[in-house]
């Protein structure tokens, strides 16, 4: 819960899943140590409709006196006639205004491709570093990313015409920006650094009990662009479809995610390097998601939808979205 940018780490692991098969001497890598983890940093600055900064108990604060203006709102509808305008600006000072989001991520994460880890400061480490009369360097197995996010809210209920108090219910329309800078090369003998970008927007309907919020359902669309490797076959024209990871009743690790799918098509499987615009449109209600993807390849003139089904598990400690049905049904090559 960071606030006023102050670095706070996450508090779980996050997996970095890498396609390369072979390391820099040769070798070849397991699968096991094609998945690796790191602790991202989050540093995060809200601010309402006038700049003025946020921390999560203000907005405790200001839920409990939204929840006294609007009794008092309707006490006295119920004495005498409020003009529509003026109870709707009334109620905007209730629900509140636009808030603004800015956060900051940061992490460090082992490559396997250069191999086995060997510690932040090695004796083959490429940066030199002298401390004590001891020639030692920083190891040049770590990859860094950012992620700068940037989303902005209004209350949506005034947009679709709605004046009369609906608290602790809420509507809410966003727009996000992502933009990512990473080290971790998206294909092999790329540059040294990479960036890829997208957004969304959003309407999203929620109640809010003062001490917890929870959404009820919400619509999405959103789009990225960048560069990755994308698996094709020369079969059943590159009819492909996606395998769930094994994972079994006990997991390796309880606390992460689950393994990253692996996409498979007819015929020889080959990984090309290319570029890609992704799209999406998602629907959710209560613990239930349904996504519309779309992905489009430059180089190898493929354009793909998916249909993607997820349910939430919040009964679990890692409260992660599972993949129930996740199948390629269109597919156009020109």
């Amino acid at each position: 819960m960071s606030t006023h940018f102050i670095p706070i780490p996450f508090i779980r692991t996050v997996p970095v899943h890498w396609s390369v098969e072979k390391d820099r001497g040769g070798n070849l890598i397991p699968e096991n140590r094609r998945t690796t983890w790191t602790v991202p940093w989050c540093s995060e600055m809200m601010f309402d409709e006038n700049w003025v900064p946020q921390i999560w108990w203000s907005r405790l604060l200001a839920d409990v006196s939204a929840q006294a203006i609007n009794i008092w709102v309707i006490l006295l509808n119920g004495l005498a006639t409020i003009s529509r305008n003026k109870l709707r600006l009334i109620h905007k000072k209730a629900q509140g205004g636009a808030s603004f989001t800015f956060r900051f991520t940061w992490t460090l994460f082992h490559d396997p491709y250069m191999g086995l880890y060997e510690g932040f400061l090695t004796d083959t480490g490429s940066v030199p570093v002298r401390w004590w009369g001891l020639g030692v360097g920083i190891t040049d197995q770590l990859k860094w990313g950012i992620d700068l996010m940037i989303r902005a809210c209004i209350p949506a209920q005034f947009m679709l015409g709605i004046t009369a108090p609906i608290a602790p219910l809420y509507v809410k329309f966003c727009g996000q920006v992502d933009i990512k800078v990473t080290t971790k090369r998206p294909c092999p003998g790329m540059a040294e650094i990479f960036l890829r970008g997208g957004g969304s927007i959003s309407l999203t309907i929620g109640m809010d009990l003062w001490f917890m919020w929870f959404d009820f359902g919400s619509v999405s669309i959103g789009f990225e662009i960048g560069m990755g490797m994308v698996t094709v076959g020369n079969r059943g024209a590159g009819w492909c479809w996606w395998i769930a990871a094994e994972e079994g009743n006990v997991r390796r690790r309880y606390w992460d995610r689950r393994r990253a799918p692996t996409k498979k098509c007819k015929g020889t499987n080959t990984q090309v390097c290319d570029y890609y615009v992704k799209g999406w449109i998602s629907i959710t209600i209560l613990y239930r998601r349904i996504i519309f993807k779309f992905e489009r390849w430059s180089k190898t003139k493929r354009i793909e939808w998916y249909l993607k089904l997820e349910v939430y598990r919040y009964w679990r400690p890692t409260r992660d979205w599972k993949v129930t049905y996740d199948k390629l049904f269109w597919l156009k090559k020109w």
